[in-house]
């Protein structure tokens, strides 16, 4: 059929099609020219966001016709006569006389674009279930992604999947007013999602342009385009303060525009970072590319130039579900690159971790004392003359403690306990030459089939003994060396009786690695062994008597 004689109440200047507050759309309809069967359709309008959609039809009372309203539209709400649909769609009364002229008001402060159309009503209600059943399928993606990312969040705390999140949330807030879902399934909200329809797209276009800086780092990677962001930030928070104090044409008109503009910058940028080898960035371009169609679609439509229909009504919609799950597809791509990112750091830290006790080994060899060597070596030369042999034992124990010093792998983290013993009977032979009658060294070990330790932990717990408590001392001094098994660990303990220790001082000891003067403390050996043992140091000591340092070994940690 043809609609007729469509009139205006008031003239529309500007960008009318954008809608005008002031603006109220009047159409007669020649009842009289439908046929039988559109006398048993329905009257769709094809604009969801229409606010007032009032038809007057004439109904007959005995001789007499008079004309009722049936109201619809969001303006409307809880006083809607139509078939409350998403679309304002009324069915004709089997009263109405159709020798009169039905008249249709209609009002929209977003778009006058309208399209009316007559549809059979199994066509109507296939139509309305197929649309319902669409939107339960999109709809459905929308709240999936959003519920995805934000556990995706909580899991990593990366804040492109919040953003991400609110992006997608709010994307759905917004076509379920561009959509007129709230006229339906939360009528008494609808009112509110509606008259905020614009604020909801400016959001949007918020959480887009954040969510891109967040994912591509721009603040760090790309500056300049970190700089195009906060302009479109900015010209988004002008679109807020226009939708307070503007007229909601140019507000429209504003929001589309910015929505066009922000999805090509978007696009511009991402197509700069896949240039610089930026991989994900390919999902923005696709994602994005849709998003750009659907705006343009949909700017055409509210300007008139397209009619409304099934397709450019829902067209953005289907963009931003086919956009979400492209931007989805890149977080999942960023999950999987930071996940490598991990494991590579994960690698070096390990392979730093055991560089690092290397070096801690080579630091721990070059902590032999020079004067111990020229201090040793004067002593076997003046024993070359008065006791040869004496000489030559000591100049073997010198090779022995030098060949337990150095003569071994960094990378080793166990030796077998008999060397680590040999390099203390070396030790402790050179001692004993260097001061004779000052030093007596006890040695208590329990029989223990190969036992591995630790290099370099035993005969530096001796030095530390015999240098600052028993030499300190002045006086001639014991060191027992002790092994014993408790359970299922070996107890070592380095037991002195020499000046002993305050409890400042051992605190102080366990927590410095580097004494002036006094080489490596006994902080060095507390950590290793922590490391390897859960486990390091115990220190008891009685200042002037004794001091006993130890510590335990699990059997199944020790030997092989």
């Amino acid at each position: 059929m043809i609609f007729s004689e469509t009139t205006v109440s008031q003239n529309t200047t500007g960008f009318f099609m954008f809608g005008n507050s002031k603006s109220t759309y009047w159409i007669r309809i020649p009842l009289k020219e439908l046929s039988p069967a559109e006398r048993e359709a329905r009257l769709f309008i094809y604009n969801p966001t229409v606010a007032k959609a009032v038809l007057y039809l004439p109904v007959q009372n005995g001789d007499m016709t008079s004309y009722e309203a049936r109201p619809s539209g969001w303006f409307f709400i809880g006083e809607q006569q139509d078939d409350h649909f998403v679309y304002p769609a009324f069915s004709w009364d089997s009263n109405t006389n159709f020798n009169q002229d039905a008249y249709l008001e209609l009002f929209s402060p977003f778009t006058q674009n309208y399209t009316l159309d007559l549809l059979p009503q199994q066509e109507a209600d296939q139509t309305k279930q197929a649309l319902l059943s669409l939107y339960g399928v999109l709809f459905g993606i929308f709240f999936a992604v959003a519920i995805h990312n934000l556990f995706i969040f909580l899991e990593l705390r990366e804040a492109a999947n919040l953003y991400y999140f609110f992006y997608v949330l709010i994307m759905a807030v917004y076509q379920g007013c561009l959509l007129g879902i709230y006229n339906v399934f939360a009528p008494d909200y609808a009112a509110f999602f509606m008259s905020n329809t614009l604020l909801f797209s400016l959001l949007n276009m918020l959480m887009a342009i954040l969510f891109f800086r967040s994912f591509f780092r721009t603040k760090w990677l790309f500056p300049t385009y970190e700089k195009w962001a906060k302009g479109l930030l900015t010209a988004v928070f002008i679109g807020a303060v226009f939708v307070l104090i503007a007229p909601s044409t140019l507000v429209n008109l504003y929001a589309h525009s910015l929505s066009l503009i922000g999805g090509l910058s978007i696009l511009f940028m991402a197509i700069g970072a896949f240039r610089k080898n930026y991989s994900q960035a390919r999902f923005f371009i696709v994602g994005w590319l849709f998003i750009i169609v659907g705006v343009g679609i949909s700017f055409c439509r509210n300007a008139g130039w397209i009619s409304n229909n099934v397709v450019s009504l829902n067209i953005i919609f289907l963009a931003m579900a086919l956009n979400s799950l492209f931007l989805s597809t890149a977080l999942v791509q960023r999950v999987k690159l930071l996940m490598a990112e991990k494991e590579v750091a994960l690698k070096n830290y390990y392979e730093a971790a055991e560089l690092a006790k290397s070096r801690e080994l080579a630091f721990l060899q070059a902590q032999i004392k020079p004067h111990f060597l020229y201090n040793t070596l004067n002593i076997i030369a003046s024993l070359c003359r008065i006791d040869p042999l004496k000489a030559r034992e000591l100049l073997l124990d010198l090779g022995e403690y030098l060949h337990h010093s150095f003569d071994f792998y960094p990378d080793q983290q166990l030796v077998p306990l008999e060397t680590e013993l040999n390099g203390v009977r070396a030790f402790v032979r050179i001692e004993q030459a260097r001061f004779p009658n000052k030093l007596r060294v006890c040695y208590e070990l329990a029989e223990i089939n190969h036992l591995m330790i630790p290099p370099l932990i035993l005969q530096p717990l001796v030095e530390n003994a015999i240098i600052h408590g028993i030499r300190k001392k002045g006086t001639c001094g014991t060191v027992m060396i002790r092994t014993t098994q408790e359970n299922d660990a070996i107890v070592f303990a380095v037991v002195d009786d020499g000046i002993g220790m305050t409890t400042e001082q051992i605190t102080e000891a366990l927590s410095h690695e580097w004494h002036k003067g006094k080489g490596v403390g006994l902080s060095n050996i507390h950590k290793r062994l922590t490391a390897l043992y859960g486990q390091g140091l115990t220190i008891k000591s009685i200042p002037e008597e004794k001091t006993e340092i130890s510590f335990r070994i699990g059997k199944r940690e020790s030997t092989q």
